[in-house]
C-alpha cells in the first residue's frame, strides 16, 4: 500500500501544526483517502483532517487500516523530504517507509518509521457537539488575526453574538479588547462563551484557506471548518467556565 505527494507544502504544514498540540496523531488509511486525528494532551480540542485521495499523485490503497504516529518524528522527515521533487510513502504491516531523491544531488533519502496498528476507533465529532450550532462564514485570515492580536493581551477570549455583530473580547486589569464583525441579515443572538486564546492562536493552518465556518453556540465546543476539492479540517475547541459577573 502506497501514494505519493508532488506538492507536501499543505501536508507538511498538517502536520507541523498538529504538533503544536499533541504528540501523536492516527491515521487511517482506505481507499478513499487519509483521515488524521489528534486529540490534545491535556483533551481540550481536536484536530480532524481528511484527505481526498485525489490530492496524492499516485495513491494505492486497497484496504483499511488505523496507525498510530509520533508527531515529531513525522515531521522531520517531512522537513528534510519536502526540499525533493516527489516524496513516497510505503505502509507495510507496522513500519511506514518516507522515501525521496533529490536530482540536484542525486541523493536518495528513505526513512522508516515504526507504528502500531490499532482496532481503536476515531471519535465521532458528531457525538463531541451540540445540534444546533449556529454557522457563521468568514474570513480565515481575518479571523485568524484576531485571535493573534487579542492574544497579546489575554489568555482568553469571549465570543457572542448580538443580532449582526460578531464580537471578540477579553477582559483583564489593566485593559480590555472589542473586536466587532458586522454579519449583514443576521438577526439571532447567543450569549457570550469563553475560549483558550492560546489554542485559536496555535492553530495556524485554517490561515492558507481564503474562508472559514465557523459554529458555535453558547457554552458548546467551537468548531471551526476550512475545506476545499481536497481536503477538510475540523478543529474542536472545548469552552472555559465563564466568570460571574
Amino acid at each position: 500500500m502506497e501514494f505519493s505527494i508532488l506538492d507536501s507544502k499543505l501536508f507538511t504544514s498538517v502536520f507541523e501544526n498538529m504538533k503544536q498540540f499533541s504528540e501523536q496523531t492516527k491515521m487511517k488509511i482506505n481507499s478513499d483517502g487519509i483521515h488524521l486525528q489528534s486529540l490534545d494532551d491535556a483533551n481540550v480540542s481536536i484536530i480532524d483532517i481528511k484527505f481526498n485521495k485525489n490530492y496524492f499523485t499516485d495513491y494505492n490503497i486497497r484496504e483499511e487500516k488505523i496507525y498510530d504516529f509520533s508527531l515529531n518524528e513525522i515531521c522531520k522527515i517531512l522537513k528534510i523530504c519536502s526540499k525533493s521533487r516527489v516524496i513516497h510513502f510505503i505502509f507495510n504491516t507496522n513500519v511506514l517507509t518516507i522515501s525521496s531523491h533529490n536530482s540536484d544531488c542525486d541523493i536518495t533519502k528513505k526513512f522508516e518509521i515504526n507504528s502500531i496498528i490499532t482496532k481503536d476507533t476515531f471519535l465521532n465529532l458528531e457525538n463531541l457537539r451540540s445540534n444546533d450550532l449556529y454557522n457563521i462564514d468568514l474570513d480565515s485570515r481575518n479571523l485568524q488575526t484576531i485571535f493573534n492580536e487579542l492574544f497579546i493581551f489575554s489568555d482568553d477570549i469571549c465570543i457572542e453574538l448580538q443580532q449582526n455583530k460578531l464580537r471578540f473580547y477579553t477582559i483583564n486589569d489593566t485593559i480590555n479588547t472589542e473586536y466587532i464583525i458586522v454579519l449583514p441579515e443576521n438577526n439571532n443572538t447567543i450569549n457570550p462563551s469563553k475560549y483558550s486564546l492560546n489554542y485559536l492562536s496555535k492553530y495556524k493552518f485554517s490561515s492558507i484557506f481564503e474562508n472559514i465556518t465557523m459554529k458555535l453556540n453558547s457554552n458548546s465546543p467551537l468548531l471551526l471548518i476550512n475545506k476545499n476539492e481536497y481536503i477538510e479540517c475540523h478543529f474542536i475547541l472545548s469552552p472555559k467556565i465563564m466568570d460571574i459577573e
